[in-house]
């Protein structure tokens, strides 16, 4: 039976939720018939959708999806019918407004081709205690929505295009966060979003490339975040101007070699970054090279413009290994403070 505010999808006879049938039209019939605001509730259960699942654009028809713990939507079907830019859930789209949506609770699955897991298309959503499983890209933001993220757990698809999160709008709040499996933990192209307490960590086999938190805009503030293992903890690019309050970045294996950077800018640093640790793992110190600060050219030489500042950084030994010492050349452009240690 169907409540004008309330849905809960299991009460649709075609709803399978076994895993093995398509549900997609039985769910996007259930939302479909959601008005002024209501919710749509997933019991436990696995739900596969062939297609994406699809809230309203018209503000007056705003959903709350609500899954319980152990309720699935997973992407179902063949590879080909998913391909780059789809996600197993879109909440909004373009000319959604001021529309509100909320997403809260269960897993969304997206094992197939190149799909995302979520995707924010227009006006304003809230996703929360979701745990994301084997996305291309886990969730996205796009350019003229607006999010709150908060208490999830993301895991990519292990493949080097794998991204966690997306943001491609402005004044979003990504917090308390966890991401594994993907080669860039947090994506960012939109200005002007607050990130604290998240923590990507880089379990692939592309240690060269890989990069934390890779920022091409401008206004955004990281607070407490936590790049683990990936190759470069923080990109930023040539107009990036964003701020790194207590940020960190440790290695603590060292096997193949190379180079690992803590922050990496590309042509300029104009940033403020604070408070930051970046650590590697005495143990590796002769297989690996730690930089706390690369500034480089298109051609990868070394390039000092820019008005970025470094303040106050940690003390970067870890167990009598390495330190920033070695690096005196960086700090004598970058560092316009005394060192503390």
């Amino acid at each position: 039976v169907y409540g004008m505010n309330f849905i809960k999808v299991t009460d649709n006879k075609n709803v399978f939720a076994d895993g093995i049938h398509d549900d997609t039209k039985a769910l996007q019939n259930c939302i479909d018939k959601v008005k002024n605001g209501g919710t749509v509730y997933f019991p436990d259960g696995t739900y596969p959708v062939h297609k994406p699942i699809k809230t309203s654009a018209d503000p007056t028809k705003c959903v709350s999806i609500r899954l319980s713990n152990y309720a699935v939507i997973s992407a179902g079907g063949t590879n080909d019918k998913w391909t780059e830019g789809m996600a197993v859930i879109e909440l909004g789209a373009k000319d959604s407004g001021d529309a509100k949506y909320s997403f809260i609770g269960g897993v969304v699955s997206a094992s197939l081709g190149k799909a995302g897991a979520i995707s924010v298309c227009g006006g304003n959503a809230l996703i929360n205690n979701v745990s994301v499983k084997r996305a291309e890209v886990g969730i996205t933001i796009k350019e003229g929505a607006r999010a709150d993220i908060d208490s999830c757990v993301l895991t990519g698809n292990n493949k080097d295009s794998a991204i966690g999160v997306l943001v491609q709008s402005e004044e979003n709040t990504l917090t308390n966060m966890r991401l594994c499996y993907m080669d860039i933990g947090i994506k960012l192209t939109g200005a002007n979003n607050i990130l604290r307490n998240v923590h990507p960590l880089y379990a692939g086999n592309n240690d060269s490339t890989s990069t934390g938190f890779y920022d091409v805009s401008e206004g955004n503030f990281y607070d407490t975040c936590y790049s683990d293992q990936y190759a470069i903890g923080y990109y930023m690019g040539e107009n990036t101007r964003s701020v790194y309050n207590g940020c960190y970045g440790y290695w603590y294996k060292g096997e193949k070699g190379g180079n690992h950077y803590g922050f990496y800018a590309q042509k300029a640093f104009n940033s403020i970054v604070r408070d930051t640790g970046i650590k590697l793992h005495g143990e590796h110190k002769e297989a690996c090279d730690m930089t706390y600060l690369k500034v480089v050219s298109d051609d990868g030489s070394p390039s000092y413009a820019g008005n970025g500042v470094v303040l106050f950084p940690r003390n970067n030994g870890n167990g009598g290994g390495h330190t920033n010492d070695e690096h005196s050349e960086d700090w004598a452009v970058f560092l316009k403070t005394d060192k503390l240690t």
